[in-house]
């Protein structure tokens, strides 16, 4: 994948770049300067990535595939709605009390998390994990295969900034170290690896086989974008349009680079690792 050379990938970051400036223009200007500052950052860290690691291999074919794209387009599809208009309707109600139910149970026997991690764990990582293993899918299709050359340091390189970051904002008397650890440990089951298994893991694998590398890096980037449509809407009070960019310039960055570290480590490893510490920064808000 020639990166920066590909239309799919310089497409999607002058998307991004459209969608900072429909921020800024429409008074979001926080998420605007964030996309704004993210994008170069991220480029030329992830330049600097490519220097150490293999170039991503071709995808090969999951088993089932047709099957198991419609099971993961289905629990995004539910989610998605389930996010941006809560438990409302026959379906979703009944989606709702049963996966909030599981979770709850579970997570009387696990007190040291809290309910909604438990129910992002078993929703997003555990229910499609356990599907998709039963349809033939292994390890190393469910995100989980061998590391490759370059890993140790990719992990080092994405992971160490943050942690210096927070280094530093704790050094100037922002927070605490206890908040922030615990956030961390929280946002490796809420967000970090249950967000990374379903996008970078599951959904990447299909759509890196149906569509290519780039394409299909692109296709899971913007579905992560659009699976927060409901939180964007809260956020810009209830703009769709404003939302929808607001899920590109930000989320959807995010998975776009994450999906690159993905195919370079061969794993989500770095991945939800970099997810959960930089969730975590809302222990320091």
């Amino acid at each position: 994948m020639a990166w920066l050379g590909h239309p799919f990938d310089v497409g999607f970051l002058v998307l991004c770049g459209l969608g900072c400036g429909t921020l800024a223009a429409g008074g979001d200007s926080a998420d605007a300067v964030q996309g704004f500052v993210s994008i170069p950052v991220l480029m030329a860290i992830y330049a600097l990535t490519r220097r150490f690691t293999d170039a991503p291999r071709p995808s090969t074919r999951p088993p089932h595939t047709v099957a198991a794209a419609v099971i993961v387009l289905s629990l995004l599809a539910v989610t998605t709605a389930e996010l941006a208009m809560g438990a409302t309707g026959p379906v979703l109600g009944a989606w709702s009390a049963l996966h909030w139910s599981i979770a709850s149970t579970v997570q009387r026997a696990i007190p040291v998390l809290d309910v909604g991690s438990v129910n992002a764990a078993l929703t997003f990582a555990i229910l499609p994990v356990v599907v998709l293993i039963a349809l033939g899918w292994r390890a190393r299709d469910l995100g989980f295969g061998p590391s490759r050359r370059g890993t140790r340091r990719t992990f080092a390189m994405w992971c160490g900034i943050p942690v210096v970051a927070y280094a530093i904002v704790l050094a100037l008397g922002h927070g605490s170290l206890g908040a922030l650890a615990h956030r961390a440990f929280i946002d490796i089951f809420r967000n970090g690896f249950a967000e990374e298994i379903l996008f970078r893991g599951i959904l990447l694998r299909i759509t890196a086989y149906a569509f290519g590398l780039s394409a299909g890096n692109v296709a899971q980037a913007l579905a992560f974008g659009f699976w927060h449509l409901g939180a964007n809407l809260r956020d810009v009070h209830g703009n769709v349009t404003l939302a929808v960019f607001d899920g590109i310039a930000t989320q959807a960055l995010f998975g776009y680079f994450q999906g690159l570290i993905t195919l370079r480590t061969g794993n989500i490893l770095v991945s939800g690792s970099v997810h959960a510490l930089a969730d975590a920064a809302r222990a320091l808000t």
